[in-house]
């Protein structure tokens, strides 16, 4: 939200101010914000309470985008890295027997001819 810049006044009854500065209170603003929020819900049709939600959702999906952007540039960096087949390959089958599946533990020597090949 952009920050205030001018003033304006307004006249309330000590009941009103008090009302108000519960209801901010309440959603942990403070009572400028509250009186902001309540006049653009007026205009809107949303309640305080929506644009409160609405407000906190776009906090959160600015903090989602920059975890994005960081996951993004992580993986650009993994691609633009050379590929080396044989260390892929010997990962890869370290992870398997680390974690094995139902799997033929022959399979895991990538460079062995498949069972029907070595049967012949």
């Amino acid at each position: 939200m952009a920050s205030a810049a001018e003033r304006f006044h307004i006249v309330l009854s000590s009941d009103e101010r008090r009302a108000w500065n519960a209801s901010a209170s309440k959603l942990g603003v403070p009572t400028a914000e509250y009186v902001r929020r309540a006049v653009a819900s007026y205009e809107t049709g949303l309640s305080a309470e929506e644009l409160d939600q609405l407000s906190r959702l776009a906090v959160e999906v600015e903090r989602s985008a920059g975890r994005m952007h960081t996951m993004i540039d992580q993986a650009a960096t993994c691609i633009d890295r050379p590929i080396d087949e044989d260390d892929m390959r010997a990962q890869a089958a370290e992870r398997l027997r680390q974690d094995p599946v139902l799997i033929d533990p022959t399979l895991l020597d990538f460079g062995a001819a498949p069972h029907s090949a070595q049967a012949a």
